[in-house]
């Protein structure tokens, strides 16, 4: 009965993940659009379905996931350096993080997805330092399923995505750049050596391999849909526009069915149908998150939260009188962190930087570039 739950005891968006989570274990089943993917409210129903439906079983999993992160940050650390002192202030510096700590203590999906994204670094680690054929291809299968666990919990990890393929990219095409540039040499340095272990351990069919990866994780990423593609949902919606003033998001519904086949007395999955269905609701999510104009007292602008100028305001409540008592959950990172990690951020840009000038216009042109497109992206 989560319809029956006081309304006070929801933070921020809340009031739609946890409710998310409990149609999904509603029988029969109840429809409902969601403009994300559905695996981290899949991962929110154990403790639902347990204890019921109220503020403690709703932010289980969450406390669960933001926990593992701190494990997860230790080892991604041990394997960047392998310094149990210098991991171990890593995860510490994690735990004392403030927007960890309150993502890790809502009912809300991303400390979950950042979980998945933790866990596919470390694995992708894993892979980059590979010396057998064995560790390279373990690894990489294994990296796969993370990632597509990962894109079943919300879609940001296409970013790390991107940055693990650009590195692969450029470590399979490391031979035939320094034979046009020689002074990539002195850049590669005694890397270059690792880099020559890693191509011997990828072999000749290397590149199939990793389309192969991506298959798999298409197909991982399609499975986390099962329990949504059970349902009848007449409510997914098209938006085309956003009307601030009035409506807000204009658009119309679609009705997907469940993606199954009847043979006579039998019921058959339809796979065709299924990867269609995710393709729409795909789409939908994206158009709704493109739409999407209306503002609300909670919201920041993203160059906001790095320097901590307006962080995102996850609960207010002033008091009523004759009380004058303020509660507020502010999500927001430790500034002993976050400030001193942009001056940490900018010694490595400048380690970056050091070697031939063409090097140095090459990171620059790439981070002014990245920095534009995620200025078009995001404004």
């Amino acid at each position: 009965h989560f319809s029956e739950v006081n309304r006070c005891g929801y933070v921020f968006d809340e009031i739609y993940f946890p409710v998310d989570a409990a149609k999904d274990l509603a029988q029969p089943a109840v429809s409902y659009f969601d403009p994300e993917p559905p695996l981290a409210k899949i991962l929110m129903t154990p403790p639902i379905a347990w204890w019921g439906f109220d503020t403690w079983t709703w932010r289980a999993s969450t406390v669960f996931f933001g926990s593992l992160l701190v494990g997860v940050v230790y080892l991604i650390a041990r394997r960047l350096r392998r310094d149990r002192f210098f991991a171990l202030a890593a995860g510490l510096l994690m735990s004392f993080d403030g927007l960890a700590f309150v993502e890790a203590r809502t009912g809300v999906i991303d400390i979950i997805a950042i979980f998945f994204v933790a866990l596919f670094y470390y694995v992708f680690l894993l892979h980059w330092q590979a010396r057998t054929r064995r560790q390279w291809r373990r690894t990489l299968y294994v990296a796969a399923l993370v990632g597509g666990l990962a894109f079943g919990a919300k879609l940001t990890m296409l970013a790390p995505l991107v940055v693990a393929g650009a590195l692969i990219v450029f470590r399979l095409l490391l031979p035939a750049l320094m034979r046009a540039a020689p002074w990539l040499r002195r850049i590669a340095g005694p890397r270059g050596a690792e880099s020559v272990l890693w191509r011997g351990a990828a072999g000749r069919l290397g590149p199939l391999h990793y389309v192969a990866a991506l298959v798999l994780m298409g197909c991982v990423f399609t499975a986390t849909y099962s329990r949504y593609l059970t349902i009848t949902h007449p409510d997914v919606y098209f938006f085309t526009s956003c009307d601030p003033s009035g409506s807000g998001l204009v658009g119309k519904p679609i009705t997907l069915t469940p993606p199954v086949i009847h043979a006579g007395s039998l019921t058959l999955p339809n796979p065709g149908q299924a990867i269609y269905n995710v393709y729409e609701i795909n789409k939908a999510s994206l158009q709704y998150h493109s739409k999407e104009c209306h503002s609300h007292p909670y919201s920041s602008r993203w160059y906001t939260w790095p320097i901590m100028e307006h962080p995102v305001l996850f609960y207010y409540d002033a008091g009523t009188p004759p009380s004058s008592a303020v509660s507020s959950i502010t999500d927001m990172g430790n500034p002993a962190v976050w400030w001193l990690g942009i001056l940490a951020l900018l010694f490595c840009v400048w380690q970056m930087t050091r070697g031939p000038n063409l090097w140095r216009v090459g990171v620059a042109v790439l981070g002014l570039g990245s920095f534009a497109v995620m200025l078009l992206t995001f404004s």
